[in-house]
Parts: structure tokens; sequence; C-alpha cells
């Protein structure tokens, strides 16, 4: 398993997959902007996976990015991949490097892809998967449905290049509620700058999903914890800049709401208030689990049909 360490990542992973050997490539601490983000991150990361792949002669390259996917066709490796943001360049190379290109569910066909019947997030947080433990909630002396799950995302990352930073902090303090704050941040140097009484995690936590199934709202300046919050039936709010056709398929099922910035405290007041439509979670997750395919057994039957192929 192979990936970029951003923020804390590399241990996040290392924390949930314990028994995996992890090939860490490329660090975000020498990103200071987008030339070093190209110069120092990007193109030796390619390097390496073009490098890695050729030593190792794998039988298969499964992805959710296009560098492995590139380096893999340069290698005349098979390899599948699994994208969710068709954005123009890193889709167009996915499209021709890769055997087989899957997209989740979105409302609008795609020419050369294949379509999953789920978001790749399901992938883990489907209840065949993901059972919740409310034995974390100790840890932080908090109660089901009785707080608020933030997460604040740095924005000097491909992904968010172009939004604004600490879009969360700009109006932390007016987010004032009887519910309590936990704050997941990834500019750790920042939490001096937020609110004295709120929780702030230190990752890895043991159990995040779990601390993210029991609140009672989700909010998100990054699109993949507002996902998350969404596909564990808790209400979500994404207030950041992208607009991706994965968050789309939860907003039409009314579970995740993208919201400008100065809109926020209200709504997430009323969403306290009882004044919006309730989620019934296990209900929700249960009509997923049956309107959903399993990624995973996917997953599985294209190991075995390429590792059959030699």
């Amino acid at each position: 398993m192979c990936c970029i360490n951003r923020g804390r990542l590399a241990k996040i992973i290392q924390n949930d997959c314990p028994g995996y050997k992890l090939i860490i490539l490329g660090d975000y601490k020498y990103n200071k902007g987008p030339f070093s983000m190209l110069f120092r991150i990007i193109i030796p990361r390619f390097f390496s996976l073009l490098r890695l792949i050729r030593r190792n002669k794998y039988d298969l390259v499964l992805t959710a990015h296009y560098q492995a996917n590139l380096a893999a066709w340069i290698n005349r490796i098979p390899n599948v991949a699994f994208i969710d943001d068709p954005r123009k360049i890193a889709f167009t190379i996915d499209k021709f490097s890769t055997n087989e290109l899957y997209v989740p569910c979105f409302k609008i066909a795609i020419p050369g892809t294949k379509v999953f019947n789920a978001l790749k997030e399901w992938a883990y947080l489907s209840p065949a998967c993901f059972e919740a433990n409310e034995k974390i909630l100790i840890d932080y002396n908090l109660k089901p449905k009785s707080y608020v799950f933030i997460r604040e995302v740095d924005t000097k990352t491909s992904n968010y290049l172009g939004q604004k930073e600490d879009l969360i902090l700009g109006f932390a303090h007016q987010l004032k509620f009887p519910e309590k704050i936990i704050l997941s941040l990834e500019k750790k140097q920042n939490k001096s700058k937020y609110p004295e009484e709120w929780i702030i995690l230190e990752e890895p936590v043991k159990d995040i999903l779990s601390l993210i199934y029991y609140s009672r709202v989700v909010l998100s300046s990054g699109d993949s914890i507002a996902r998350e919050g969404g596909l564990l039936g808790v209400q979500s709010i994404y207030c950041g800049f992208r607009d991706m056709p994965a968050n789309q398929v939860l907003m039409d099922k009314g579970v995740l709401r993208k919201i400008n910035p100065s809109e926020v405290p209200n709504y997430i007041e009323r969403i306290l208030n009882r004044e919006t439509d309730e989620i019934n979670q296990d209900q929700f997750r249960e009509y997923l689990y049956k309107q959903w395919e399993d990624i995973n057994l996917l997953i599985n039957n294209k190991i075995q049909y390429y590792s059959n192929k030699e």
C-alpha cells in the first residue's frame, strides 16, 4: 500500500491498518505553494511510483488517483482505478492509462468509464464493514448526539488550491451552542486560534468514525469527511468550494448540504433546534445497504480476474 504523507495521514493509516506494509511517497511538509507542490511532491512521487512498479512487477495496480495508473501503464502493468473526482487533466490521464476506470453512480454518464453503484467511502462505511462503538465517547466525556463534529482541512494541497484558507476559523467564534464541539484540525499549529472550549483531536484517533457516527451534525471545509458523515447517516454540511458529483449523490438524498460559510452558524442552529428534516440514521444506512453494491467484493473480483489472466 502506498500513500503520501499529508498532515498525519501516514500515522492514521498505520494505526487503522497495522498489518499492511505502507510505502510513503512524498511529504506535504515540503509544500509551500503550487511550485513546491509540483517539483518537490508531485513529480518526485511519480518517478518513485515508476521505479517501484518497475522493480516489483506487480500483477495489478489498484488506485484512487492518476499517478499510479500512469506509472503502471508505462510499465505495461494492468491497472484499475476508482475515481470520484472527474477533473479534466487528471481524469484524461486516467481514461487513457487504465484498463478499467470506475466512477460512482453519478447522475450523468461519463464516456469511457464503468459505474459502481455506491460511493468509494462505502467500502469501509457499509454496515457490513463498520459498526459504531459508543465506548469511544468516554474518552472525550461525550454523549451520543450531543456534540458537533468539525473538520478543518489544510488548503495547501492539489485538491484545495484556490479555496480560502481556514474557512471555519473565519466564523468559529460564532458557533455558540449548548452542544460540545470537537475539531479535527489538519493544521495543528492553528489550534490556539479556535475557541478554547472546543475539543481538538490529536490524530490518529483510535475510532474517529464512531465519533462522527454519534455526532449530531458534521461540518467540514473538506469534502471527504462531509461525505463520510452523510454515509453514516448524520446531517452533514460542506462549506468548501468544490462542486463534486460525488457530493451531489448525497445532497440528492438529503444528508449533505453545501452551505456558504457565512450561512453555516445559522444553519447548524436550525439543525440543533430541529427546524430541519430529521434523518433516521439506522433506516438511512439500511436503505443504502440494500440499494448499493459491495465495493470490496468488486475489488476482490478484479484482483482475481487479473491474477488469473497470467
